[in-house]
């Protein structure tokens, strides 16, 4: 994956992972991976999750937490998970409803071609 990033936006001098993470901030990209070690890693271990097809029937991000906690024994917020599945690219591999009369939204994986 090649980004082009726009250095203009940006400071030349200081931090550039710091630079870079708030370009992929801004452009609604994740950005977990460009500060392995100060993240705990939600965004790898939901990669993990969405490969495993448990998402193949719909859940709500309080459902998705749930199981994230059992399988990879730690906690997270459903609200994290709803900002995860936002941005791109997992955006791309799952489909986002409205639940009935809920404000919840329902998430599903996209069918696979």
């Amino acid at each position: 994956m090649i980004l082009l990033i726009r250095i203009s936006q940006f400071q030349a001098k200081g931090n550039y992972a710091k630079n870079i993470k708030e370009y992929l901030n801004i452009i609604n990209f994740d950005s977990s991976y460009v500060d392995q070690e100060a993240t705990p890693g939600y965004a790898r271990n939901l990669d993990i999750y969405l490969a495993s097809d448990k998402l193949s029937e719909p859940k709500t991000s309080c459902q998705i937490a749930a199981e994230y906690t059992e399988r990879f024994s730690e906690n997270i917020l459903p609200s994290k998970v709803t900002d995860i599945l936002k941005r791109n690219p997992r955006n791309k591999l799952v489909d986002i409803y409205k639940s009935d009369g809920r404000k919840a939204n329902i998430y599903k994986l996209k069918k696979r071609k």
